[in-house]
């Protein structure tokens, strides 16, 4: 490759990095929360396993609502979960929750499932992603510069 060819190879990939780099960065965080809300939902774990039961008295409650899977679900109304994405906050990119209200019921939450954070990732959930992400900015890299 001449140096004038790889010097244009480099600028479209530069270019093609600045615009498809946002759409990775946002798939990455939408894939991240899908996997923390089917593992919350519908395995009642954190990251570093079950959460704690919940109360006698709160389990009747659910159970008696029709909304007890068993184990602690974080999900009553499905407010809680429905409010837990990725979204924009100025030039970044956030995961978590887009209101106080939701925010501080994730904070109640973790207090009673005896946890940090209830919605924080498992690191091979991360890890997992991180690949992916890492792949298609490879495929991006080997177009232009191989």
């Amino acid at each position: 490759m001449e140096p004038k060819e790889f010097s244009e190879n480099v600028k479209q990939c530069i270019k093609e990095l600045e615009e498809r780099v946002p759409d990775f960065i946002l798939s990455f965080g939408n894939n991240i929360v899908a996997i923390v809300k089917e593992r919350i939902t519908q395995r009642g774990e954190g990251k570093d396993g079950k959460f704690k039961k919940y109360t006698k008295k709160y389990n009747a409650y659910k159970t008696k609502a029709g909304k007890n899977q068993g184990f602690r679900d974080l999900t009553f109304t499905g407010g809680l979960m429905k409010n837990f994405k990725t979204y924009k906050e100025g030039k970044n990119y956030e995961m978590g929750f887009s209101n106080d209200y939701n925010k501080d019921l994730a904070d109640w939450n973790s207090t009673y499932a005896g946890v940090d954070n209830v919605i924080e990732p498992k690191e091979s959930e991360v890890n997992e992603e991180i690949d992916i992400f890492q792949a298609e900015i490879m495929k991006i890299l080997l177009k232009y510069l191989a």
